[in-house]
């Protein structure tokens, strides 16, 4: 991969030569009102030969167009010509048009026009936006540049009713990661994470991204597992003309860079390998009780457990930098256009989080009892490597065939030391945590699209393949211990401390697809028949182990006391009493493999049912399975685990109602039933810990998919390029919503999940984007992007059922409060504004954005227990951007600018609020600077 990746860039630098002076061209797309592609479009310049047919998606590249300003017309069958007048080609370069055809039966006479838009652009995507059937949202590659966000998460939470929860995963109007769904370019995308549903958007850089647009109704061409949202990830497609960029950029973080700071012996410069694997002589498939007899395999395995990589070393935190580069362009191949793209993006950050605390506590007679009490110090280095390859090749006016290849790799280290109370150790103890983990997302897609011989039919496939990896090759826990505070700490020989965890998760995912579009004949209007198929079958591959290094006997205090580099040094690994030895550790559902799959079949219809209301509606049939079974990996001695299983079978019906209230005015409506699938790790009765002192986590075999029914309104007002007003209300019921539940197993802090008997959530989104130079002619350089949305939700969860660790065959009964609360993750206001200064004659941008998200439910409390909240804050960020000569454009980005306190907090009934985890986001700053020689 390095070396493919080292070729590659040195391929784009040989390719990014200038190009000579020659004729100029003009490319884009023809589209309907509904935003599909119009096939066999005639399209020709006014005064020259330059003419050419549109391909099945309605593309056309015309070549050889002399350089100056343009008239283009647009002809088909069944819609109205129209000519687009002051299209400025340059010489050796690409102009871009896309036109929009209306219906001859609508308008009888052509039209003459004067428009541009390019793909990518905010008014091209509003133009989206209102010809969609549904209720959509989205932001594309130009709005993106003029923010500081380097991920698809910071980009999402731009889109209105949207926030990010940990940085990296997506809740839209409020519902959290199990009500949302992720496609990229069309395919379903599996989690690398064990426990969650969500794909961490923050490992796709925004260099990938074309557009993200979140669909906030459902239509059952998509599908049927979402009720807040759909989000849909586009990268870049090849350009018709030849680009290369070329980029670089550092940043710092306040009171971070360049400080003291914990280090982590691991990584590299691209993030991959890092330290600290299982040593090699190490048996995979047996467990470990002891040293290995053979002396070289035992030299090879203390080698490889023993310190120096144990605790936390010193070192400073480095300053965050990025590199990146592009390059496309549309070559001749046989005859035929090929459009060609190529991306390649590498960011590193670091970061340690100030004023970091972990607490938890019981209740004794309505009041808080302190159990944990711990500081935190955090140091955290994150290497990011996206690369794009996307080659596109018309086969003819009837046929196009797209291949992309994503690959995005994501490693973090981290170096952890907690400190403090803990009432069931010590009770005064120190923990270390070395762990270092990859995610990485692959993903291979081949699709096509071709007008059939028959009817103007058009049919869609697409073959696509995920893998999606989590790699935790050694993360080691340390655990020391004192009766009093200050005293001295010794090591203790207890279940998390001298742990070695290693995990390796492997998702694959197919998600073929099938989709067939019918002109038909209602009412005697136009309409679209689609019907089509789809699977997602996934499966997934667990392999851990947990490895004990403990003393044979009880350490003198002396050695006990000793730092863990230290008292893990290769001289104290041995067969005799002092000495230190391997046990095996492994949980008996630390092991699993799971499958996933949904087929589905839809069948719907688009059309006018009277001249100014458009209907789209139709039908989906889900078939689900859902399988985790624990596997014996190690050939030990063990009784049967159970398996987890859920099938269900859902019709999932949708229609969405537009009517044009005038030519620039849509009143929406949408009713819809969708689902909400648990995930392999919710289903399976096996317990896994995070830390030491944290939540034990066990599965609920006994989980219920839920049923949701969905209802929006929307009311719409396109103002004119880049300018909407809108306003949308919407409700949901949810039976048998999937909620976590917080619990006391003995005296540990656990959580699991439950069914709850039933949900509601209903609220409002506002939003408004325009150009001030509307209300003001002097503001014309200025323009504002605002959205609020407010939401409320109520649910309870009442019984559920879990199964205890130490018996897993026997299920036990926890009752959990049945108060009624807001949806797990569900923010009562979500705010999102801008305001942008682009300054045309000095070439000058900037960009100020606020967003808040008001206070929403962490974790329900079981027992007596409260539920626990994150509280709600704020973040005001600034971006500049300055076009410099010769192609060159420099970016200072600044975020946080207010600070960003981090909190999570419980009301006990005594009065009591207590804060459970904090800590503190600092200021950050950025600079960057690109270049596109012949911009």
């Amino acid at each position: 991969m390095r070396a493919a990746l080292a070729l590659l860039f040195a391929a784009l630098l040989v390719s990014a030569a200038p190009l000579a002076a020659q004729a100029g061209r003009i490319a884009g797309r023809v589209v309907n009102a509904q935003g599909e592609g119009v096939a066999s479009a005639q399209v020709n310049v006014a005064g020259t030969q330059a003419r050419v047919s549109t391909d099945v998606e309605g593309r056309y590249t015309l070549a050889g167009v002399p350089q100056g300003t343009h008239s283009v017309t647009v002809t088909a069958l069944s819609y109205s010509p129209k000519t687009v007048t002051g299209v400025a080609v340059a010489e050796g370069r690409t102009a871009e048009l896309n036109v929009s055809l209306a219906p001859a039966a609508l308008m009888l006479t052509g039209v003459t026009v004067t428009a541009q838009a390019e793909r990518g652009s905010t008014g091209a995507l509003l133009s989206e936006r209102r010809n969609s059937a549904s209720v959509v949202d989205a932001i594309g590659a130009e709005q993106m540049s003029q923010t500081p966000d380097g991920d698809a998460a910071a980009v999402v939470r731009r889109v209105p009713g949207v926030s990010v929860v940990d940085g990296r995963f997506v809740y839209v109007r409020g519902l959290g990661e199990r009500y949302g769904n992720t496609t990229l370019n069309g395919a379903a995308l599996p989690s690398p994470i064990p426990d969650r549903k969500a794909v961490p958007l923050d490992i796709i850089p925004t260099a990938l991204l074309e557009s993200v647009i979140t669909a906030k109704t459902y239509s059952p061409d998509q599908p049927g597992d979402y009720a807040g949202g759909l989000v849909q990830i586009e990268t870049k497609a090849a350009p018709t003309e030849r680009v290369f960029r070329l980029s670089s950029g550092m940043g710092w973080t306040q009171g971070e860079t360049g400080s003291a700071a914990l280090g982590y012996p691991a990584g590299n410069l691209l993030g991959f390998g890092g330290a600290m694997d299982l040593p090699a002589g190490l048996p995979r498939d047996a467990e470990v009780n002891g040293l290995p007899a053979d002396a070289g395999t035992r030299e090879r395995v203390v080698s490889g457990i023993a310190g120096p990589h144990w605790g936390p070393v010193g070192g400073t935190l480095p300053a965050n930098g990025s590199l990146g580069v592009s390059f496309g362009d549309e070559v001749d191949a046989l005859g035929k256009p090929l459009g060609l793209m190529g991306t390649f993006s590498w960011a590193s950050g670091a970061s340690q989080p100030a004023d970091r605390a972990e607490r938890f506590f019981g209740v004794t007679g309505g009041a808080p009892e302190r159990q944990t009490d711990l500081s935190s110090t955090a140091t955290a280095r994150e290497t990011t490597v996206g690369a794009l390859l996307n080659g596109g090749i018309r086969l003819s006016d009837t046929g196009r065939v797209t291949a992309t290849l994503v690959y995005n790799h994501l490693a973090e280290a981290e170096a952890r030391s907690l400190s403090g109370f803990y009432a069931n150790r010590g009770p005064f103890l120190d923990q270390t945590r070395l762990r270092y983990v990859e995610n990485t997302m692959a993903n291979a897609q081949l699709r096509g699209q071709h007008l059939l011989p028959f009817g103007d039919a058009t049919l869609r496939w697409r073959l696509p393949f995920s893998f999606s990896r989590r790699y935790e090759p050694g993360t080691r826990t340390t655990v020391y211990a004192s009766p009093e505070e200050g005293g001295a700490r010794l090591f203790q020989d207890v279940s998390e401390s001298g742990q070695i965890l290693h995990q390796d998760l492997e998702d694959r995912g197919w998600n073929p697809g099938v989709d067939l579009k019918l002109p038909a004949n209602f009412l005697g209007s136009g309409a679209t028949l689609s019907l089509g198929g789809a699977a997602d079958v996934r499966d997934r591959t667990v392999y851990a182990r947990r490895i004990r290094v403990r003393p044979i006997v009880a350490l003198g205090n002396d050695d006990a006391a000793l730092a863990p580099n230290d008292l893990f040094a290769a001289g104290n690994f041995g067969d005799q009493p002092g000495q230190l030895t391997l046990d095996e550790a492994t949980f008996a559902g630390d092991n699993y493999d799971s499958d996933f799959s949904v087929f589905a079949g839809y069948l719907m219809a688009d059309f006018q049912l009277l001249p100014r209301l458009r209907v789209a509606g139709g039908a989906r049939v889900e078939q689900a399975s859902i399988a985790t079974q624990a596997v014996n990996r190690l050939n030990r001695v063990e009784g049967a685990l159970p398996r987890a299983e859920l099938e269900n079978v859902d019709l999932l019906p949708g229609i969405n109602l537009t009517y044009e209230l005038t030519p620039d005015m849509n009143l929406r409506a949408a009713a819809s039933r969708t689902v909400a699938r648990p995930q392999f790790r919710e289903l399976a009765p096996y317990l896994y810990v995070d830390y030491f002192g944290g939540a034990v986590v066990v599965g609920n075999p006994y989980l219920r998919r839920t049923s949701i029914i969905n209802t929006d309104l929307r009311w719409e007002w396109f103002l004119g390029t880049g300018s909407v007003l809108a306003a949308s209300a919407f409700h949901k019921r949810f039976d048998d919503p999937i909620e976590p539940l917080a619990l006391v197993l003995g005296t540990n802090p656990a959580q699991t999940y439950a069914n709850g008997d039933r949900a509601e959530l209903y609220g409002t989104e506002l939003e408004a984007r325009t150009n001030l130079g509307r209300l003001l002619p002097a503001l014309q350089e200025f323009s504002v992007n605002a959205n609020l949305t407010l939401v409320h939700s109520q649910t309870s969860v009442g019984q559920t059922v879990i199964y205890r660790f130490d018996d897993p065959l026997t299920p036990d009964t926890v009752s959990a409060s049945s108060r009624a609360r807001p949806l797990f993750g569900q923010s009562p206001y979500v705010v999102n504004a801008g305001l942008t200064w682009d300054g045309q004659r000095s070439g000058t941008t900037a960009t100020v954005l606020f967003n808040r998200f008001g206070r929403r439910l962490d974790a329900f409390g079981g027992l007596a227990l409260p539920d626990v909240y994150e509280e709600g804050r704020t973040q005001l960020d600034l971006t500049v951007e300055q076009r410099l000569p010769r192609g060159f454009e420099m970016k200072l980005s600044a975020t946080r600018l207010l600070g960003q306190e981090v909190r999570y907090t419980q009301s006990f009934p005594n009065g009591d609020t207590v804060t459970t985890r904090q800590y503190d986001l600092g200021r950050a700053i950025s600079l960057s600077l690109s270049w596109e020689p012949g911009r």
